[in-house]
């Protein structure tokens, strides 16, 4: 694990706490990339700043913790136990597939999430912990998500699902707001959102 601290340009600091063990180049690329922006500035930015490589031991840990929370379970029982969150942005490009039945397919996606078994890279955004892209080898519809081990206060850690993405999706560079949605996206979108805040799959704002 690593604890380290990160001085941003406005003299903001934020305390990385993080599952796997950095590297000191990494370290370095990360304060270096803090040193340049103001932490509210990078918290705005449409996309985290990807780090240059991991290590395959880096990815072992991740996979190895991410199952440790999730192995064995279902999706119902991992939303019971809250061992599972969903953030806001999550919500939104869910919405854009969503079928009748909402709380099926957000079950379906976690143990998607559950089921993966590659780490593809580590992306920093300004918070206390990295988010990881994370897939399936051999899924025939090429999920991938960005997730974040969120660190609770009794020193457990809690996987929050940021997004997903599909083969067939837009490129990621192409991220649409609900402003530019039409109404009935919106809607579709509130009507998730109430159920996502209803039933305590949302969690902190990434």
């Amino acid at each position: 694990m690593s604890f380290i601290k990160i001085c941003f340009k406005d003299r903001e600091i934020v305390c990385l706490k993080e599952i796997i063990t950095l590297e000191r180049e990494q370290i370095d690329e990360i304060r270096s990339w803090a040193s340049d922006y103001e932490l509210s500035r990078l918290k705005q930015k449409k996309y985290g700043l990807t780090l240059s490589y991991l290590t395959d031991t880096q990815k072992t840990v991740v996979l190895s913790t991410k199952n440790s929370i999730m192995a064995g379970k279902t999706g119902q029982e991992m939303k019971d136990e809250k061992t599972v969150k969903i953030s806001e942005h999550f919500v939104e490009r869910l919405s854009q597939r969503i079928g009748s039945d909402k709380k099926a397919i957000i079950i379906q996606l976690i143990e998607k999430v559950r089921d993966t078994n590659i780490v593809n890279k580590a992306q920093f955004k300004g918070y206390p912990h990295l988010s990881y892209t994370v897939t399936k080898n051999g899924d025939p519809d090429e999920y991938t998500f960005a997730i974040a081990f969120m660190r609770l206060s009794s020193g457990k850690h809690r996987i929050q699902i940021i997004t997903v993405h599909l083969k067939n999706d837009e490129p990621e560079e192409t991220e649409w707001r609900v402003s530019e949605y039409n109404d009935e996206y919106a809607k579709t979108l509130a009507k998730l959102e109430k159920f996502v805040r209803e039933n305590d799959f949302k969690d902190e704002k990434q």
